[in-house]
């Protein structure tokens, strides 16, 4: 998750990153529900199991965002989960965290049937 935001901030460059995640809720919320998106892929890979996307859209509510921008942010997440459900990897961070423990430690990923 925070590894995503060092890709936002790669991506957009650290002053524009900043600025939008501090003056912009709208903003801040798509930043948070990109992240969010690092964990359904990884919770997925090492589980199996989806997390609500639901849930994690809710835990926008502490970050002093709008109604709407949560509700954008559920939007976003169900359609990651199907890709995610899919075996679909969507987020730079989850697809380097996912290549290097399939190689550290590929024992944590779920197997089904196993």
């Amino acid at each position: 998750h925070e590894h995503q935001h060092v890709e936002q901030q790669d991506r957009d460059g650290a002053f524009t990153f900043a600025f939008r995640y501090l003056t912009s809720r709208a903003a801040r919320a798509a930043y948070e529900a990109d992240a969010y998106r690092c964990n359904l892929e990884l919770h997925h890979w090492h589980t199996g199991t989806i997390r609500s996307p639901g849930e994690l859209a809710e835990r926008l509510r502490s970050y002093g965002v709008r109604e709407a921008d949560i509700d954008v942010a559920e939007t976003t997440l169900i359609a990651a989960a199907r890709t995610v459900k899919a075996g679909g990897l969507i987020t730079p961070a989850s697809k380097v965290a996912v290549a290097w423990l399939r190689q550290h430690a590929p024992e944590l990923e779920h197997r089904s049937g196993a």
